[in-house]
């Protein structure tokens, strides 16, 4: 029976250790207090909010105060010759006085000892003499040795001891004399220095102020930079008790006390330049009402922002992410003209301000245009201009112009424009040969393959026949395959893309002319291509018939794609007639309308720009709900007419509902505001509505394996403890013997 027990409690133990350890992977603490970013309080000994004893000295750090004590070192001049002169003779006696007890020297009256000095003693140094005891006469020491110029005078001493005389000057040989007799066995000079030495205290007291927070969380993480022997402790009680500070510590308080006990050896000091400790604080969702931007619709949602931004929506009002209505965009109309074409018209209409219909497109928010007549040659110093529109890919094009010139071919898809301009000069040089003032400008807003150009000629031009052959300008002016039919004078060649066509040849004289297009027939501005004659406007053809074939869809329809198409305008004066030129900002963004996110997944969308302008930069915004749950980049750089960015979700945390995890259900709705900026301005507007879904992310294998193995374990503990059960009962029957 103890057996099983025993049994028993283990398994029960063993299961709930791996209970323990698979909870932490899927469940949060019911009730746990959110915490903001760490944050950090840095002391740093520049402001007044410490107290500290008198041996703390703070500047900028924190040191022991030193105490300077006055000291004289004193430096040994040793001799660095002795000599005895006597009558008629003289005696090294160098060895004799250099050291105590290496002999002596008996100096008699009328002798002279002169001692040198291995350096020169100044005034203030010390002659030092061991006198020895028996000597009767007075020592005089002089300067020189005929006569004495007394430095000093020694009497005669009843025992062996060391005098000194004090040098008034300076000197690096001295002469001694007697008037009787002297013993001396050492003489040394000494150099005394007066010096200062630095004393420091033994120890120190520093203590902040209490440092208090309302919201703490959590205290975490001391440190401080220091050099030498410092202590720190810490308070919660303003400094009533004091307990051991670790780098880990974290006491329960809103309140906290910095100790720090600086010791030192005395002969230097312990320096802190500062300490810190980091912190959390609790977070308190504190909700706001604010509004998203108008959207096109007239409507604006309501939402709610976290002034505190604690990350969680415990107390988010339930009307948040509502729809209220609103004013989106009022029309400011003004009469505008548009700029005349090449295809001699151009467009009367009124002019909103404000860009409304561009935004909205409303039909409240537009104004009918009126087509007016106009002459683009006369305005662009041209001979002829024309434009024509097809409606279907694969359409036949045969233009002809005033001059007779002839243009054939085929459009290669649906929606476009051609637009042709002759001019009788161009600014395209070095020429490949004589002109014959036959210019073509030939453009499309679709790439044809080929094209067959046909240009008329005059006989009279000067230029030899036989030589005339059709150029188109790429890099410079290239020669194409040029048919002549000189019965009709024209010239026919097929150019494999649309530019600047010219018809050259070779003077009929030997020598080519020199002549060169007055400067009144070069007036006008140039195309943006690099031609002359052209001012760079547009204009229907009304006068030339279209022969269509079918259309096929167009190729860039897709479902998955958001299209953004603006206008930008800007107004250009021309002669009598106010004219504008119409850029067309058109996007489209691989953006679809509801997308579905995982934990740590992204969404890559590209955006191309196919209108005939581009802004310089993008920039993006979401609205509050979406900011909410995903990021984007706030402005986007093209490439070409390219450009990607990515969706990026937000890391939230799960809650804890008992024993399951709950996470924002159904679909988040908002706007992506996209603005194009030219030179810093806002050229174009436009909202496109987003929902993002939230995927739950499934479970690891990893728990999922620790969950299986619990309750297998757990299975087998029951079975075991039944098997026992079953056993001892069967034990614990009698027997019964039946007697016959």
């Amino acid at each position: 029976m103890k057996e099983r027990s025993v049994f028993a409690v283990w398994c029960i133990s063993l299961v709930l250790l791996l209970l323990w350890l698979t909870v932490p992977y899927q469940l949060g603490i019911t009730g746990a207090v959110t915490s903001l970013p760490d944050e950090e309080k840095i002391w740093d000994f520049t402001s007044l909010e410490y107290t500290y004893d008198t041996a703390i000295i703070l500047n900028g750090t924190a040191s022991l105060k030193p105490t300077i004590s006055p000291q004289i070192n004193v430096t040994a001049i040793p001799l660095s010759a002795a000599t005895l002169s006597k009558k008629n003779n003289d005696q090294n006696v160098f060895d004799r006085l250099d050291s105590v007890s290496q002999g002596l020297v008996v100096l008699k009256k009328e002798e002279v000892l002169q001692i040198s000095f291995v350096q020169q003693l100044v005034a203030g140094d010390v002659l030092s003499f061991y006198v020895l005891n028996g000597g009767i006469g007075t020592l005089a020491i002089c300067q020189d040795a005929s006569g004495c110029s007394s430095y000093g005078s020694l009497n005669p001493v009843s025992a062996d001891s060391w005098i000194n005389i004090t040098l008034a000057q300076t000197t690096t040989v001295v002469y001694l004399t007697t008037d009787d007799t002297a013993k001396l066995d050492m003489i040394v000079g000494y150099h005394p220095q007066q010096t200062e030495r630095i004393i420091y205290p033994s120890s120190g007291t520093l203590e902040t102020n209490d440092f208090i927070l309302d919201r703490v969380a959590a205290w975490h993480d001391f440190t401080a930079q220091n050099s030498g022997s410092v202590q720190y402790q810490y308070s919660v009680d303003s400094g009533s008790t004091w307990n051991p500070l670790a780098a880990d510590f974290n006491p329960h308080s809103s309140k906290l006390k910095i100790k720090a006990v600086l010791t030192s050896d005395g002969s230097s000091t312990p320096v802190i330049e500062w300490m810190k400790v980091q912190y959390a604080l609790a977070c308190v969702e504190n909700w706001v009402k604010t509004y998203g931007d108008c959207a096109t619709n007239d409507s604006k949602v309501k939402y709610y922002v976290d002034n505190n931004s604690c990350g969680t929506a415990d107390t988010l009002p339930v009307d948040n992410g509502t729809v209220e209505s609103c004013d989106y965009c009022t029309p400011n109309w003004s009469a505008a003209n548009g700029s005349c074409t090449p295809g001699n018209t151009f467009m009367g209409r009124f002019e909103d301000a404000n860009g409304c219909f561009t935004q909205t497109g409303l039909a409240s928010d537009a104004q009918e245009a009126v087509t007016y007549s106009c002459n683009y040659c006369d305005l662009y110093n041209c001979t002829d201009s024309l434009q024509v529109s097809f409606s279907t890919d694969n359409s036949s094009l045969s233009l002809i112009t005033k001059t007779r010139s002839l243009i054939q071919g085929r459009s290669p898809l649906a929606n476009g424009t051609l637009t042709l301009i002759e001019t009788a000069v161009s600014t395209l040089t070095p020429f490949p040969g004589l002109p014959v003032r036959r210019f073509l400008e030939i453009n499309s807003s679709s790439n044809f393959s080929s094209v067959q150009i046909t240009l008329q000629y005059n006989e009279s031009s000067g230029v030899d026949e036989q030589t005339l052959q059709i150029y188109v300008y790429g890099d410079g002016w290239e020669p194409l395959n040029t048919t002549l039919n000189e019965s009709d004078n024209e010239a026919t060649a097929i150019a494999p893309h649309l530019s600047w066509f010219g018809l050259f040849g070779t003077a009929v004289q030997p020598a080519p002319s020199t002549n060169t297009p007055s400067s009144d027939s070069v007036s006008g501005g140039g195309s943006g291509d690099g031609g002359g004659g052209r001012g760079g406007s547009s204009r229907d053809l009304s006068d030339i018939t279209i022969a269509e074939t079918a259309a096929s869809e167009h190729p860039l329809a897709s479902g998955t794609k958001q299209a953004i198409a603006l206008k930008g305008e800007k107004t250009v004066q021309e002669s009598s007639t106010t004219a504008q030129k119409e850029c067309d900002y058109a996007l489209e963004m691989a953006l679809p309308e509801e997308i579905t996110i995982s934990d740590n997944d992204t969404f890559e969308s590209e955006v191309i720009s196919t209108g005939n302008c581009q802004a310089e930069r993008l920039a993006l915004q979401l609205s509050p709900p979406l900011a909410a749950i995903i990021t984007i980049p706030e402005t986007l750089e093209f490439t070409g007419n390219r450009t990607t960015f990515r969706l990026i979700r937000k890391q939230s945390k799960d809650t804890l509902t008992g024993f399951l995890t709950t996470k924002p259900k159904g679909a988040v709705r908002g706007e992506v505001l996209v603005q194009g900026l030219v030179q810093g301005e806002v050229v174009f507007s436009e909202s496109l509505p987003l929902a993002i879904t939230l995927e739950k992310k499934a479970a690891s294998a990893k728990m999922i394996a620790l969950v299986g193995i619990t309750a297998l374990l757990g299975v087998f503990c029951i079975a075991v403890y039944w098997f026992g059960r079953r056993r001892n009962n069967y034990k614990s029957r009698p027997t019964i013997l039946k007697m016959r």
